[in-house]
């Protein structure tokens, strides 16, 4: 009872010192058109209001607040240490926000004190000014733009963590009337959110959606210490294609396939359907299940979100419409980053030797696999002409042999033919 009745108290006062301060000021008949100020002033007290959401512009807290970041956005040009509205400026501030109204009790989210300095009352908003200088130019900043006659177009950028930035735009605007200017516009721009499921994003990047929209697609990968990759994925007939910088190592349909120093190119089987690489980008580069998506920010165009690991952080941004992977960043405990994955889709690919390869007359190997239980296995391969089969990478349980009887040890039988070969369980 006696907080309520020291409230009650403290607003009579307040309305008082109100009331005193309209009556001391009719004698300054000058409008308000400090509008650039008041612009960027109502921008910023509706972003620190309504943050991502929406309040209403016409209501004593908003006229308040405004008049409070106006204080604020005055001393801080001025180098004052307050931030300080005589009666006569705040009523001029509440008039045309309030198109001719005024609010005389300060609302209970507004710490505001009323003072009297050399005579004259005043009003003081310490909150707000320490919040204007931790907030504006540290954090955030902001531009103003007058697009025609008292018009105006605010852009607050706010710089968040791991480099990213978040723009806000303001359209305000003041219409003129006999008793002076009145807010008549004020829109900001739409928020956006994350609005996919991490079910719906693993489903965006399986390059069989993909590449229908891009063609193809190219993965940048760079670390701090200065290694890095460069990878390509590709639609075939069958399936896909991948691989990795100038094309020594990478997939080819359901084979995959590396060169060694010499230049020789090995092949195996990499898995036993042509789209095995349907969800390799998705597997790879997309958080585990059971992650939680922390929205960084979002435009029309774009979505970034990231997920902390506690000593590193990874930060996704995704094309919007598509939800198709444009960059994914990691950062130390520091929020330094130390790798970078970009993502190029459509962009002109030069095809390797190792792909065109696959375009040309291919042979046949036949592999046979000879359990120790007497069951036998055939299998047979299209390769390019000239590459060898890994039959030993391919088949770790056994030996590789030239005959049934394994007896002829596994020799290269050279480029351009057909050629058998024996795989034996327990020989050797």
């Amino acid at each position: 009872m006696v907080r309520i009745m020291n409230r009650i108290i403290s607003i009579i006062s307040a309305i008082s010192l109100f009331i005193s301060s309209i009556a001391g000021c009719r004698t300054e008949n000058t409008e308000f058109d400090d509008l650039e100020a008041l612009a960027i002033s109502a921008a910023l007290s509706y972003r620190t209001l309504a943050w991502n959401g929406s309040i209403d512009t016409d209501t004593p807290e908003f006229a308040w607040n405004t008049a409070g970041w106006y204080a604020a956005y005055k001393a801080n040009l001025e180098l004052s240490d307050d931030a300080v509205l005589s009666g006569d400026q705040l009523i001029k501030i509440q008039n045309v926000i309030l198109n001719g109204k005024t609010a005389a009790a300060p609302p209970d989210t507004v710490n505001t004190k009323c003072v009297v300095n050399d005579g004259k009352t005043c009003w003081e908003f310490p909150d707000i000014y320490e919040y204007f200088r931790s907030y504006l130019g540290v954090s955030s900043e902001v531009n103003c733009e007058e697009t025609g006659d008292n018009t105006f177009v605010v852009t607050i950028r706010e710089h968040l963590r791991f480099n990213a930035v978040e723009e806000t735009v303001f359209n305000i605007g003041f219409n003129k009337g006999n008793d002076g200017y009145a807010l008549s516009d004020f829109s900001r721009s739409e928020f956006y959110d994350l609005d996919f499921t991490p079910e719906l994003l693993h489903d965006a990047n399986l390059l069989s959606n993909l590449l229908p929209i891009y063609e193809n697609l190219t993965i940048t990968e760079d670390y701090s210490n200065g290694f890095g990759a460069i990878s390509h994925s590709v639609k075939t007939d069958n399936g896909y294609a991948f691989w990795i910088d100038v094309g020594s190592v990478g997939h080819y349909d359901e084979y995959s396939f590396y060169t060694d120093d010499n230049g020789k190119v090995s092949v195996m089987p990499a898995d036993t359907s042509p789209e095995w690489l349907d969800d390799y980008v998705a597997n790879m580069m997309l958080p585990g299940d059971g992650e939680e998506f922390i929205r960084l920010t979002c435009t029309q165009e774009e979505e970034m979100f990231f997920i902390d690991y506690g000593s590193s952080s990874t930060v996704y941004t995704v094309d919007r419409g598509t939800l198709a992977l444009k960059k994914v960043e990691s950062f130390d405990e520091n929020d330094v980053s130390y790798y970078t994955a970009k993502f190029d889709y459509g962009k002109k690919v030069t095809e390797p030797d190792t792909i065109a390869a696959w375009k040309k007359p291919l042979r046949t190997v036949t592999l046979n696999l000879l359990y120790s239980d007497g069951i036998t296995v055939k299998q047979t391969f299209r390769i390019p002409s000239d590459w060898e089969f890994d039959a030993a990478e391919y088949c770790r349980w056994g030996t590789v042999y030239l005959d049934k009887g394994c007896t002829k040890p596994y020799k290269y039988p050279g480029n351009g033919i057909n050629y058998t070969l024996y795989v034996c369980e327990g020989a050797g």
